[in-house]
């Protein structure tokens, strides 16, 4: 092995003596190797590091001419290796710069996502500021009429809204209760879609009679054509009836 270790100035290689030991004669030049194409040996400063091995097969004979065979056992050097390590910073970079842009992509997409819910939510206060998009009526202006009593004492309304273009309807209702109800009865406002039922709010009598119920907001999704009924029931039929009139209904419609 050959090593620039504490070589201070480069130069080009081209010949490699081969020196043999003589016990009287100490050491004598044994052969000379020559290369066809010089090899530029760095210094130790211009390359730390740099090494070069071969090994060489040396045939000897009292009757045939001296060979030498070179096998270039890799030429491990330096060089070669930074040239290596540089290959593999380079793809190491290059899969970091990948993770970067991936990591990058998925936050603009979370602000996207974001973003189109704040573009959402600012869309829908949007439209319920809008009244040409928005219905709110009490029952009496929008004809609701009582229908015949079903499953006991049910009351219902048979006169339905009509939806006009497709979206969500959002529906609170208060009912005045009549009649022998008691404190933690349980009365039911359904709200059907066409004759489905889309969706239901309850809420309990505190006291006895005649009280005002009211319920929680409903959300129903709507197509245009659609018809939306609504109806006001005690459950059990066992005590008392609801009033034949809400006392408020409240229906926005919003476009999707």
């Amino acid at each position: 092995m050959l090593e620039n270790l504490g070589l201070q100035q480069s130069y080009n290689l081209w010949q490699v003596g081969f020196y043999a030991e003589d016990p009287d004669e100490g050491e004598i030049l044994f052969c000379l190797a020559q290369a066809s194409h010089e090899k530029y040996i760095p210094s130790a400063l211009e390359s730390p590091g740099f090494s070069l091995s071969w090994d060489f097969c040396f045939q000897i004979s009292d009757t045939t001419p001296v060979e030498i065979l070179l096998d270039p056992n890799g030429l491990v050097n330096i060089e070669a290796y930074r040239i290596h390590t540089a290959e593999i910073n380079k793809i190491t970079e290059t899969l970091s710069n990948v993770d970067s842009v991936l990591d990058q992509k998925a936050d603009c997409t979370d602000i996207e996502i974001q973003a189109e819910r704040v573009a959402n939510l600012v869309s829908f206060a949007t439209a319920c500021l809008e009244a040409d998009k928005i219905l709110t009526q009490t029952a009496s202006k929008l004809n609701l009429t009582r229908g015949a009593d079903r499953y006991g004492n049910l009351d219902f309304y048979n006169q339905g809204i009509r939806c006009l273009k497709d979206g969500y309807i959002i529906v609170s209702a208060q009912v005045r209760c009549n009649s022998n109800f008691n404190d933690g009865d349980t009365i039911t406002i359904r709200v059907y879609r066409n004759a489905v039922d889309s969706g239901y709010s309850q809420n309990r009598m505190s006291g006895n009679s005649y009280n005002v119920i009211h319920f929680s907001p409903l959300v129903i999704k709507v197509l245009a054509g659609d018809t939306i009924y609504l109806y006001a029931d005690n459950g059990s039929g066992s005590r008392g009836t609801v009033s034949n009139t809400f006392t408020r209904m409240t229906v926005l419609h919003f476009c999707v």
